[in-house]
């Protein structure tokens, strides 16, 4: 599972305002992070909490971000990871975290600035034996910087196999396990835990061998949860990945009970009607008067506020989550032991379309066992390819969700190759997704990994239409095409 690179927006600014502050901006950037190395290397905790703080500040900007690498100060700051005040920790793992997030490149140079090491050593000394105790001041301090430290390590492994190997070869994924407890750890811990592992374990021997040993048990628990509210579809849904991730995505060596629950659960997290919950959420966030001032809630209602963020947040990461898990299970051609030898040996010779649209000799086959019996009727009955295509359609203005459109676009791809043509309403319910794809593809201000998704939709609609369109050679499916959907569609097939 890999991150999509983002393109980070620039400010533009006037040649005058660049000619006039340029040195200046420059100045006060290369005064800050010396001040950064230099509070770093202070004996007291104020000093320090102030050098990780402003470090954090800068990397918030992109154009910040080369001059904090350029100048080692992660090297100098990651070690800050195992102090021994709490609160230097803390702000510590946040400012590296967040620094993670800025791209693939980012992370290469915190692993070459050696932040493994610190991190790795954080969680042996702090967490191996560490119990959640609710008399401790200190207990959220120590749990948010667990969360951090977690998310930060889940960064580095999807960019990096060097940080995988690593991770491997230390204690991590023994010291885990036990933080997948419900009965005494809250559910924002666990799904931090779980993110990551369903990263770590994917087509990873070793790890599946750990997390087999000390994690099972857990696992299956968090599986047969009851309720249906937000973080819970979450847990079983990160759990159920990570399932089929520890049979290397052979979902079919599961048990038929253990297939079934996870593909309803996966069906149950698509179920709910996300733009319903995001507009909810929009309509409780204070806006700004007429003089540009917002007026944040506080107390309870600010509470209350961020605790509804949340519930939405774990929502959203669900369904993506499930898309994935979909998507993977729904990839043509990866699962080849599931076709019969002697009956493979007819197809050597056909190319991927040929193998992923059918033949008159090869349609039953490649329909009916390039996925597991199981998954192919739960699939179907459960209505999952509509409920997928849902979340790729556009939402209102207001909530752009471009990670979750994005994924079930790519998932929509891959159903598209392997489900039978009378699950998709026949040829002229993939036609019409093609038209719908290609409005989406080209609506205003549509970004570039979205217009990719979206052409992937396109081709692969295309590639399950024309051999039923040369196969019937009747010509009528195109007669239908309005003249602004072929202006739409020129622009995709140019």
């Amino acid at each position: 599972m890999g991150k999509v690179r983002k393109t980070k927006t620039k400010r533009n600014k006037s040649n005058a305002e660049n000619e006039n502050n340029g040195q200046v901006i420059v100045d006060s950037k290369e005064n800050a992070i010396q001040t950064i190395l230099d509070q770093l290397q202070a004996p007291n905790v104020e000093e320090k909490c102030c050098a990780l703080q402003t470090m954090a500040l800068l990397a918030e900007s992109s154009e910040n971000v080369q001059e904090i690498i350029s100048n080692d100060v992660v090297r100098a700051a990651a070690p800050f990871l195992v102090d021994s005040a709490g609160s230097v920790r803390n702000i510590a793992a946040g400012a590296l975290r967040n620094l993670s997030t800025m791209g693939y490149e980012t992370c290469d140079a915190l692993i070459e600035q050696d932040i493994m090491t610190p991190l790795i050593c954080y969680f042996h000394q702090y967490t191996e034996t560490w119990t959640l105790n609710d008399k401790s001041k200190s207990k959220d301090e120590d749990a948010e910087t667990f969360v951090q430290c977690i998310n930060l390590l889940l960064n580095l492994c999807e960019s990096s196999e060097l940080a995988v190997k690593s991770l491997c070869e230390s204690r991590i994924l023994d010291i885990l396990p036990k933080y997948l407890d419900l009965s005494s750890i809250s559910h924002n811990i666990i799904a931090s835990v779980l993110h990551c592992l369903f990263v770590v374990v994917e087509d990873n021997p070793g790890a599946i061998e750990k997390i087999k040993a000390n994690g099972e048990t857990q696992l299956q628990s968090l599986l047969n949860m009851e309720g249906s509210d937000y973080s819970t579809l979450l847990l079983k849904t990160l759990s159920a990945g990570i399932v089929i991730n520890m049979t290397h995505g052979q979902i079919h060596k599961l048990p038929p009970e253990v297939i079934s629950k996870i593909m309803v659960i996966l069906s149950n997290a698509l179920t709910v009607d996300h733009r319903q919950a995001c507009h909810q959420l929009s309509s409780n966030i204070p806006l700004r008067s007429e003089d540009g001032k917002t007026e944040l809630p506080k107390g309870k209602e600010a509470q209350t506020l961020n605790d509804h963020l949340n519930s939405v947040s774990h929502l959203l990461d669900s369904q993506q989550s499930a898309i994935e898990i979909i998507a993977n299970l729904c990839s043509c051609g990866d699962d080849d032991e599931l076709i019969d030898s002697e009956d493979s040996s007819d197809t050597e010779d056909m190319g991927v379309d040929e193998i992923c649209n059918g033949s008159d000799n090869t349609e039953s086959l490649l329909v009916e066992d390039k996925l597991p019996s199981d998954v192919l009727e739960a699939v179907i009955s459960l209505d999952m390819f509509n409920k997928v295509w849902a979340k790729a359609q556009l939402p209102a203005e207001n909530v752009m969700l471009h990670n979750l459109q994005t994924r079930a676009l790519l998932c929509v791809n891959n159903m598209l190759s392997i489900l039978p043509l009378k699950s998709l309403s026949d040829v002229d319910g993939v036609y019409k997704i093609w038209v719908d794809a290609g409005k989406l593809a080209f609506k205003q201000n549509t970004d570039n990994i979205l217009l990719e998704s979206a052409t992937a939709v396109m081709r692969a609609a295309l590639d399950r239409i024309k051999f039923r369109e040369n196969k019937t050679n009747d010509g009528t499916l195109f007669s239908n095409l309005a003249l602004s959907d072929i202006e739409v569609q020129n622009k995709v097939l140019l």
